[in-house]
């Protein structure tokens, strides 16, 4: 299907094979290579499209933003502002959390803007959807979102209309920033028409709206964005003009924000510029040291039941655990994962509380100390993953670790091994566990030489965990299945009794694709290979 770009065409619906359209003649193709295949949102600002790049061999899809504006007083003014935000986008250049400008140019009097396309919903859609945001979640933005913004203010960028429908999340949990400034302008009152709570303006401080944005305008529209998430009220409500003062926590239904966060989000709203944080990283930095002081569960909808009978480890209140393991095994360090909301598969919704991962895969040096022996292929290094370890292997290992340190340790589940490896709530939305380049954090067929490496040699990821995509295949408890959306939405293994276990990660022998952090692979529990390895969580028992 073609779609006519001629905003008065009553017919616009063409086939694909047309160049004309059947109805008013308009050429179907801009520049000969873009073709719409239907309208996203128009108004009465503008238009834009879904379309498709022929130019290239894979034929991507491709966002196109058509000025076309009806009834305004100042055009000339309202094309520049367009202009601009083409301007700011090529400015930017490539980041994968802000959409790609691909060309700009204007045809038979139109102006148009082309851009990624950006699959998935943005989160006003999200929330109306599903309601709102828990405080794990918030988090997950926050920690998503500023660096986007330290990136683009670092390029003397200010966005100024950062709100719910201006961030898409991809099916890959990845969040995108989009609606740069400039076209906000041209289309800002069309794309407002569809998906919207509330209007921009309940999201600009007060200096953006005397005319005088600054950086940290940005930051109080986003901390605005995430009360409104987490409340689903207008931020005209959520602050009482009497007082003077926000009071979001009274329309948060009973739910309870951690004073980490609550502190976080009063500094971003603060209505005196001095009083706010001035660049992102300084929010960063309190985002860091706050998740260092919170205890799990992040958030707290009501008091959790009182089971006298299980035993709640007091070791579950540190962030980060160290083990000492006999047989001059060395230590064993365990990295807290924060609890969230992990989206596997692009759709499948799984909850996860918090639990501890080891930082980096066992050891020769460790399984040695547990087990007693090592029949590791590799040998020469005890900080050499062990390898050559079957699933029952692994298990077994678990087990008598469990004993010995009179604490839960197992494999984790898949949906664990996936939350840890994409970074949990700080994650930065990266391919590989910790980056976009394997190069920087992992062992693959084009850099390992052929044979595995010590642990911890490369980046860790956004937790502290080492070698997350790469150097061994690691052992999950799960039995295989072929379809994620069968797992247990509660985070735990999926058990079946089959013998096929689950892998992830990838390995020094293969190639970069495998070590993406949502790669999986099926293997037979009880298959040994120099390249199967593993780790270790501890979930504590509530």
């Amino acid at each position: 299907m073609s779609y006519c770009f001629n905003p008065n065409c009553v017919r616009p619906n063409n086939t694909t094979s047309d160049h004309f359209c059947r109805n008013c003649g308009a050429r179907l193709r801009l520049q000969d290579r873009y073709r719409a295949l239907q309208v996203i949102v128009e108004g009465g600002f503008g238009i834009a499209y879904l379309a498709i790049d022929e130019a290239k061999p894979s034929k991507p899809q491709c966002f196109i933003k058509q000025f076309n504006p009806q009834g305004m007083v100042n055009i000339p003014k309202a094309i520049q502002l367009f202009q601009q935000e083409a301007e700011r986008l090529e400015q930017l250049g490539n980041h994968q959390q802000i959409p790609t400008l691909h060309a700009h140019f204007e045809q038979n009097g139109r102006h148009y803007i082309i851009q990624d396309y950006i699959p998935g919903k943005n989160l006003d859609q999200e929330v109306r959807q599903r309601g709102a945001f828990k405080e794990d979640e918030i988090w997950q933005l926050l920690t998503q979102i500023l660096p986007v913004l330290e990136f683009i203010h670092r390029a003397h960028v200010i966005h100024r209309d950062i709100k719910p429908e201006n961030i898409i999340r991809r099916p890959n949990g990845q969040l995108v920033l989009v609606d740069f400034g400039a076209a906000k302008y041209a289309l800002g009152k069309a794309l407002a028409q569809v998906g919207t709570i509330i209007g921009s303006s309940e999201y600009t401080p007060p200096e953006q709206t005397a005319g005088k944005a600054t950086f940290a305008s940005d930051l109080y529209s986003l901390g605005v964005t995430c009360l409104v998430l987490m409340t689903l009220t207008s931020p005209f409500k959520l602050y009482h003009f009497i007082e003077m003062e926000w009071q979001w926590q009274h329309y948060l239904g009973g739910r309870r924000i951690s004073d980490e966060l609550g502190r976080i989000l009063n500094r971003l709203v603060a209505k005196a510029l001095n009083d706010r944080y001035q660049t992102a990283e300084q929010v960063l930095q309190d985002l860091q040291m706050g998740l260092m002081f919170l205890t799990p569960p992040l958030v707290q909808s009501s008091p959790p039941p009182h089971h006298p009978s299980i035993l709640v480890h007091p070791i579950s209140q540190h962030k980060n655990l160290n083990f000492n393991l006999p047989r001059n095994g060395g230590q064993l360090e365990l990295m807290m994962v924060p609890g969230g909301i992990l989206i596997m598969g692009g759709h499948h919704r799984i909850e996860l509380q918090t639990f501890w991962i080891s930082k980096y895969l066992i050891t020769q040096r460790q399984y040695q100390g547990v087990m007693g022996k090592n029949f590791s292929y590799f040998q020469g290094d005890l900080d050499y993953p062990v390898d050559s370890v079957s699933w029952n292997d692994a298990h077994i290992f678990c087990q008598i670790l469990s004993k010995i340190l009179n604490v839960p340790i197992d494999l984790p589940s898949e949906a664990q091994w996936e939350w840890a490896a994409r970074g949990s709530i700080l994650s930065r939305g990266f391919e590989y566990s910790g980056s976009n380049c394997l190069e920087e954090v992992g062992w693959y067929n084009e850099n390992s030489g052929k044979i595995v490496h010590p642990v911890g040699q490369k980046k860790p990821n956004e937790l502290g965990l080492y070698d997350m995509s790469g150097n061994v295949w690691e052992w999950c408890k799960d039995n295989w299945v072929n379809e994620v959306s069968r797992l247990p939405q509660d985070g735990s293994s999926h058990v079946n009794g089959d013998n096929k276990r689950t892998q992830r990660g990838g390995s020094w022998n293969l190639f970069a694709r495998n070590a993406r952090s949502v790669n999986r692979a099926g293997v037979n529990q009880e298959s040994r290979y120099n390249y199967f390895g593993f780790r270790v969580v501890y979930v504590p028992l509530i």
